[in-house]
């Protein structure tokens, strides 16, 4: 290399879908990165995430959204590298307008950097890509002259370069394999000893419903359970601003193969992906740069080909039809495929066709290396904007796709007028035909008109009988409607007096017990604790007790020894320490006082002066109508005599909310977030003994108010909703920690949770949590609308099967619902909710039984719920699931319907609730729950206890039987 080559390096900017967790994607990167560097070149990149790329690559990476930095970073650049990838596609819509907002968006994200490198002077490489489809004028107007500009192109595939040639490029194109085809890898071998290692690169594809299913019965019908191990190998991560990540869905397939070792690998170290191809014994791909990997290490694989892409590649390599399958074949096409795979090591790439595409992917090289020569031999440049407009070129390419979406408009406009004007000539000839008809109608009236004068005193006689016979047979009817009615509550009443009756007698006799055994412990307590051993060893076991505890913990045990200790000493020192404890709170009392002068909201002041506050954070500004469990806490707390400061989260402190700093309901005062951080310490001392902080989300940010409210003489609640760690593995709850759950556990005065999982869960680190489930409320539902479901008739010709609630295939189970529905035609599906995923618009305008509702108010539910028959909560199996405790199930008891549930184990306890598995299963249970008759006197003793009134009153007795807050006040 010359000296001059060493001393003035050729600056590249490289642009593509990196960044993204994606591993294809960063291989390619990897290969660009180490070609540029043989040819003396340093490589920037514009990346979704910039952080991943600097720490997995160690190349300077900015924002590809942020423009400014954008302009920077190309103005200062010698070479402009577009690709590889198949970055050009309208697999999602792609309109000119999208090119002016400097932002996301397929085509126009790509275009709009090529454009601007163009016009700053900086010749352009178009590298490696696959291109297609292009669907619409525009988008193949602007990949034409982004093409057409550029100084080198290279793609990957013949169809490719035809594509570009279809649409006006005329320019030179190099076509030659994907360039990971020429990455070294060193295949490490099978890794040995316990089962066989099968590995699934899967991946999420709603084009082909139902194919995951097929896919893990094969699985069952094929692969020995006892001889072969899972292996799932995630070959998208989903770094944050890329896609969502593959390990979910890769969980979700695994969840549902029981009786299998499964094992789950993390791809984060960008050289593991081909040492853990090569891990494995075989493979099934659904990934194109796995399926390479597998060919290059001579793997039986079993190609799912999802895209034309992976067609290409295995065609080039001569892979036997067996071992190539689409994700829609039929099931008896997918068990023969991966019987065959497992049978033997016949699924095999030709070697001499892989090492032919690893030396035809040098031609990408030879490429950019030109490039790279090109860009050393220029001379300086300065910025110009005289030579290109690519504004007008943009412009013009927009208005003659508009003229051509006109013109076609035009077209379909006059072929609908045809249409109207021959629809128009069959309804006049029909309403000459009719007023033939009307006017026969006409005549014979007048006739009826005739006779009826003569009969009308007998039927005037007729109605009057008629009439007072109806009066008696409603009158008739009403009287045994109330008989019955109160029969049916003397019944109810006796057996529930018989039942208290059997309770009581049970819990006298268990309470006699428990005397007896509390009587035993104590005298032997006091006999241990009284000895002399017990005070000699009393400091060994304490210093133990720290070395071993975790923090929190040991603070926990100081606190106690230290009040323990306290109330040991004589009582004139303990009046002493009283005094000087007094003066101390005095004045941080005051120094609290002028702090909240300085800093007042108009709640401070407010809470400063009521009796007794309780501080309800939220994930949601308050909603009187919204049936959520903090929302719900707020009204019981107030209707209780609290203050409540409802604190409304906020992402950050520039966010506004719509009802800051406003009485949201009689006794409720909404805040914001950083409000409450802010002013916390202004509060002033409470001395009510009454006063709670009910942590309801432990985000860092609310568990480290915990100390300080404590000292304000606030008791704390930690009230657990939901399994927060595995929303946040599926994207959601990007604040939480797991370090700060746990500390929001140790230190709260009394922890409840919604369901025994969530207990269970933290049992390792305290014994005395409460299982508090979630409630309903009649007033939000409707006082008349309990029971209505009683009038359905349980065989009627077509069942009706009902869901409210959100949507998201994060944990609603669509597969199950959608295949339900196709098996049972006879019955009608209502769903009601927001968040439907766009797969499943498309799945659900073919199904004429499957009808999607939309949002509807709380108030509105009762509407749609008394024609069902059955209520749904299908969950997606897993951590997620298992510990929720879904408001919806109590509110489909409270209207009568029996309900049908997956993923959620410990629902089966509630009366009416089936929980199934598999989609058989959840069909079965649609079915005899629809036919079935409710047991209503069972949901009536159920809905006694599990009103959000009753609820919270548990809560807050438990509260009393553990607050510790006279340890923290000073």
């Amino acid at each position: 290399m010359r000296e001059d080559q060493l001393s003035n390096p050729v600056r590249v900017l490289a642009h593509g879908w990196y960044g993204a967790g994606n591993v294809g994607d960063e291989l390619l990167l990897r290969v660009l990165t180490q070609w540029c560097e043989e040819a003396s070149a340093q490589v920037s990149v514009l990346s979704v995430n910039p952080g991943h790329t600097r720490d997995v690559h160690g190349l300077e990476a900015v924002d590809a959204s942020d423009y400014p930095s954008v302009a920077r970073l190309m103005i200062d650049s010698d070479l402009f590298v577009l690709g590889g990838g198949g970055l050009f596609q309208t697999h999602y819509s792609f309109t000119v307008p999208t090119l002016y907002s400097y932002g996301p968006g397929d085509v126009a994200s790509y275009a709009r950097p090529a454009l601007m490198a163009r016009q700053m002077g900086v010749p352009s490489l178009m590298w490696a890509q696959g291109v297609g489809p292009l669907r619409g004028a525009q988008a193949r107007a602007v990949v034409r002259d982004v093409y057409s500009g550029a100084e080198f192109a290279s793609v990957r595939d013949a169809v490719s370069a035809e594509l570009l040639r279809e649409i006006g490029v005329d320019s030179e194109i190099v076509v030659a394999p994907d360039p990971v085809w020429a990455l070294p890898v060193v295949d490490h071998g099978v890794i040995q000893g316990g089962k066989r290692r099968l590995g699934l690169v899967m991946r999420p594809w709603d084009a082909a419903p139902g194919w995951e299913d097929r896919f893990v019965e094969s699985l069952r019908a094929t692969v020995d359970a006892d001889a072969f191990r899972l292996v799932w190998i995630p070959f998208q991560s989903g770094e944050a601003a890329g896609s969502t990540s593959d390990l979910p869905f890769l969980r979700g397939l695994a969840a549902r193969l029981d009786g299998y070792e499964h094992e789950f690998l993390d791809l984060h170290a960008l050289d593991s992906a081909a040492v853990a191809i090569a891990s494995c014994e075989r493979l099934v791909c659904m990934r194109l740069h796995a399926q390479i990997l597998a060919f290059k290490l001579d793997r039986p694989i079993l190609c799912v080909e999802y895209d034309p892409k992976m067609e290409r590649a295995s065609q080039h390599v001569a892979m036997p039809s067996t071992g190539r399958i689409k994700p829609a074949s039929p099931q008896d096409t997918w068990n023969r495929s991966l019987a065959e795979l497992m049978s033997g090591d016949d699924l095999k790439a030709d070697q001499d066709r892989v090492a032919e595409a690893a030396t035809g992917a040098l031609a990408h090289r030879q490429v950019l290396h030109g490039a790279i020569v090109h860009a050393r031999a220029r001379a300086k440049r300065d910025w110009c904007d005289r030579d290109f407009d690519w504004m007008g070129t943009w412009s013009a390419a927009w208005l003659h796709s508009l003229i051509a979406d006109r013109d076609d408009t035009i077209a379909s406009l006059h072929e609908e007028i045809g249409q109207r004007d021959s629809s128009l000539a069959q309804i006049r000839d029909v309403v000459a035909q009719q007023q033939t008809e009307l006017a026969g109608l006409e005549q014979s009236l007048e006739q009826a008109q005739a006779e009826c004068l003569a009969q009308r005193p007998l039927r005037e006689r007729v109605d009057a009988l008629t009439q007072a016979i109806e009066e008696s047979d409603r009158a008739r009817i009403s009287l045994c409607h109330e008989l019955s009615r109160r029969s049916l509550a003397v019944e109810n009443l006796t057996g529930r007096v018989a039942l208290l009756r059997g309770e009581k007698q049970a819990a006298e006799r268990a309470r006699e017990a428990a005397d007896i055994a509390l009587a035993k412990t104590s005298n032997e307590l006091q006999h241990v604790t009284t000895s002399l051993s017990w005070r000699i060893t009393h400091p060994i076991r304490f210093a133990r007790a720290l070395v071993v505890l975790p923090m929190p913990e040991r603070k926990q045990l100081v606190y106690s020894a230290l009040r323990s200790a306290f109330w040991s000493l004589p009582k004139p020192l303990r009046d002493r320490f009283d005094q000087i404890r007094q003066k101390v709170g005095s004045r941080r009392a005051r120094r609290s006082a002028l702090a909240a002068r300085s800093t007042s909201n108009a709640w401070v002041e407010m809470a400063a002066s009521h009796a007794k506050i309780a501080i309800v954070p939220s994930a949601f500004e308050f909603d009187e109508l919204a049936n959520q469990r903090p929302i719900n806490l707020a009204k019981y707390l107030a209707k209780k005599g609290y203050l409540v400061v409802f604190a409304a989260w906020q992402w950050s402190r520039q966010e506004q909310l719509t009802k800051s700093e406003t009485m949201v309901f009689p006794g409720i005062w909404q805040v914001d977030l950083y409000s409450l951080i802010d002013h916390a310490a202004a509060l002033g001392q409470r001395k009510d003994n009454e006063s709670v902080f009910f942590l309801t989300l432990p985000a860092p940010e609310l568990v480290e108010l915990h100390q300080q409210l404590r000292r304000k003489g606030l008791a704390v609640v930690y009230d657990i909703l939901d399994e927060w760690e595995a929303f946040n593995a599926v994207g959601q709850a990007p604040w939480f920690s797991a370090e700060h759950e746990c500390e929001a556990v140790l230190a709260a005065d009394a922890v409840t949770a919604v369901s025994p999982p969530l207990v269970a869960k933290f049992e390792r680190l305290r014994s005395d949590m409460h299982v508090i489930g979630n409630g309903y409320t009649a007033a939000t539902l409707g006082v008349d609308n309990k029971f209505c479901t009683s009038a359905v008739d349980r065989t009627a010709v077509q069942p009706c099967i009902g869901y409210f609630g959100h949507l998201t295939d994060a944990w609603f189970d669509w597969e199950i619902v959608l295949g339900a529905a196709r098996q049972m035609p006879d019955f009608k599906f209502e769903i009601i909710g927001y968040g439907t995923p766009e797969w499943v618009d498309r799945a659900a305008s073919e199904l004429p039984n499957l009808v999607l509702v939309g949002k509807v108010p709380p108030s509105e539910l009762s509407q749609y719920a008394r024609h069902w028959h059955v209520g749904l909560a299908p969950f997606r199996p897993g951590p997620l699931a298992v510990a929720i405790d879904p408001i919806k199930v109590y509110e489909y008891m409270y209207l009568g319907l029996p309900t049908v549930c997956t993923g959620i184990p410990h629902l089966a306890q509630l009366p009416g609730v089936a929980v199934v598995e598999g989609l058989e299963a959840f069909v079965r249970a649609c079915r005899d729950k629809a036919r079935a008759p409710v047991d209503y006197d069972s949901l009536e003793r159920c809905l006694v206890d599990t009103t959000w009134e009753a609820r919270f009153d548990r809560m807050m007795n438990v509260l009393d039987t553990t607050d510790l807050r006279g340890l923290y006040v000073a």
